[in-house]
């Protein structure tokens, strides 16, 4: 024999009888559920399967001779998925010309799209074979395992060097017998010797070599297996219904390519376990499919969105915006900071509010601009709550248009002091705390016109766009501890920072806004909110658009 061809389709009955005779009942091939969630979203046929096919070449049922199978390899590039065409080529490799010895290359492809899946040789010499046995235990014809495997369930982290595996076997005949029937019926438009006239004695080292399978897919690793390439070399011929014993260990674990490397032997369990074969396995360990959180620990973990006692501090915190959110915050379960600069009247009066609902809440004053205060607000917070978690750099001078002409640097310089210097100085002294306690959150406020400016608006425009680079600066800086820093930007919204503009005007933006309607102080708390709690756990460096549908979108 020089070339042979056939084309066959594997389907989930034929992938099960696989698994009866070999034992591999791997869940990446018969369990439907556990297909789905593997790498490959559905269930994939075993590795090992189509090289079944390599029994019916014509070299190994020639009625002249018989033959053994000295050595074997394969690698495996893809998986063979259910109700593909495939086909197996093997050629004769003409370079080797040792009497009684022919090696053949052979590959397996899609036939449905000329993949590649598997390529390898196999070397077949001319040999007188052992008498065959008699098979002894007749209610184990479907299965030439001893006993049967229980699949494991092993990561690659769970899998240890030396990590040792082995189990008894024999290739029973009528259990092939069985297998090529089934086999056979897989082949497509070709004409085949009845089953019966097949040579398995000669088959009986490709048997051994099949059940590389279950020691990768029940033994080690088990469940999360994913055969690459096996070789092997047998030093005699096998016969059938023998007892065996294969045996195994892990070599190499490579973690630059998540590899095993697996050292395998085949012994004689009747003579003194003599020696039949040695082989190298290489096998990935997938991923483990992701366990989804169960509603219990969904409950537990979010039940208080992670804002229950922890301490916030809110810059210009006396009406508006600030107010609302020290407000929302304490419903929460949060401590509250309303730090004022002017607003005394206004922070008590909040401070009053939460702490009658039964809120924990303090005012304090400070220009935030004067670092030296902002130390002294620190301390006063730390002095009466023990820390802050939560910095909400709220303050704004105000916003109010000016025409450009009429701005001196003055003017700009007051607006950059209080929005940016002054996050600035809260940060630098807050930070060190939320190093400390290896957590933290800041929230800084702009505004959407840094994205869409409004004429004599520059001022305010240059303010807060330096909170932008503030905020993603720190995100990086600081990801990697645990402090989290983003950016809210409103729209329009109707406080007394925006009350210079006429009821007119704030209708007319109204009926501008996609959603009908201008942004309420709550609809910001709530943004505010999210990114201060337990919700926004992967998220720093961003910002987020409280804008009611107008844009820019993001």
């Amino acid at each position: 024999m020089k070339n042979y061809s056939i084309e066959f389709k594997l389907d989930y009955n034929l992938c099960r009888r696989f698994a009866d005779i070999t034992g591999d009942h791997n869940s990446q091939h018969i369990n439907l559920l556990f297909g789905r969630r593997s790498p490959y979203r559905r269930n994939i046929a075993h590795g090992m399967l189509p090289l079944s096919f390599i029994g019916f070449c014509d070299i190994f049922h020639s009625k002249k001779r018989d033959c053994f199978l000295e050595e074997i390899s394969a690698s495996f590039f893809k998986p063979a998925f259910f109700d593909e065409t495939l086909q197996l080529k093997v050629f004769k490799d003409l370079t080797v010309s040792v009497p009684g010895r022919d090696r053949y290359e052979y590959t397996v492809i899609n036939f449905d799209n000329f993949s590649e899946l598997t390529r390898g040789y196999f070397t077949v010499v001319s040999t007188k074979r052992p008498n065959d046995k008699r098979c002894i235990n007749r209610a184990n014809m479907k299965s030439w395992l001893r006993n049967k495997l229980t699949e494991k369930t092993k990561t690659f982290e769970q899998v240890s060097e030396g990590e040792k595996a082995e189990f008894n076997f024999a290739i029973y005949k009528e259990a092939m017998r069985l297998f090529y029937s089934e086999l056979q019926k897989a082949i497509i438009g070709k004409s085949l010797k009845d089953v019966k006239m097949l040579k398995f004695k000669n088959l009986a080292e490709l048997g051994c070599v099949l059940m590389f399978s279950p020691f990768v897919g029940m033994c080690v690793p088990g469940k999360l297996a994913t055969f690459t390439s096996f070789r092997n070399k047998f030093n005699q011929p096998i016969g059938l219904d023998e007892d065996c014993a294969l045996n195994g260990h892990v070599a190499l674990k490579s973690r630059s390519t998540g590899l095993l490397v697996e050292k395998v032997s085949i012994f004689n369990k009747e003579k003194n376990r003599e020696l039949f074969s040695e082989g190298e396995i290489k096998v990935k360990v997938n991923r483990p499919p992701i366990e989804m959180p169960s509603i219990k620990e969904i409950k537990r973990n979010m039940a208080d969105l992670g804002i229950k006692d922890k301490v916030v501090l809110i810059t210009g915190a006396s009406r508006g915006i600030g107010e609302t959110s020290a407000k929302l915050m304490a419903v929460y379960g949060a401590k509250v900071v309303v730090n004022y600069f002017k607003g005394s009247n206004d922070a008590k009066r909040i401070v009053k509010e939460i702490t009658e609902e039964g809120g924990y809440a303090m005012s304090v004053q400070a220009d935030i601009a004067d670092k030296e205060q902002v130390k002294s607000m620190v301390a006063k917070v730390c002095s009466k709550f023990g820390t802050i978690n939560i910095l909400v750099n709220n303050a704004v001078l105000d916003a109010g248009p000016v025409d450009f002409l009429s701005l001196s640097w003055d003017d700009v310089q007051s607006s950059i002091d209080v929005s940016v210097k002054g996050s600035f100085n809260c940060a630098k002294e807050i930070i060190p705390l939320m190093l400390e306690n290896g957590f933290g959150k800041i929230i800084n406020m702009s505004t959407v016109s840094i994205e869409a400016p409004k004429p004599k608006e520059t001022k305010y425009v240059i303010s807060k766009s330096g909170m932008l680079g503030f905020t993603r600066s720190l995100a990086v800086e600081y990801a990697a501890k645990n402090i989290y820093v983003n950016m809210v930007e409103p729209s329009f919204v109707e406080t007394d920072l925006t009350a210079y503009v006429s009821g007119m005007i704030a209708k007319g933006i109204a009926a501008d806004t996609p959603m009908g309607r201008n942004a309420s102080p709550m609809d910001v708390a709530k943004a505010i909110l999210y990114l201060s709690s337990s919700l926004s756990t992967f998220t720093t460096g961003q910002k987020i658009m409280v804008t009611g549908g107008n844009l820019p979108f993001l």
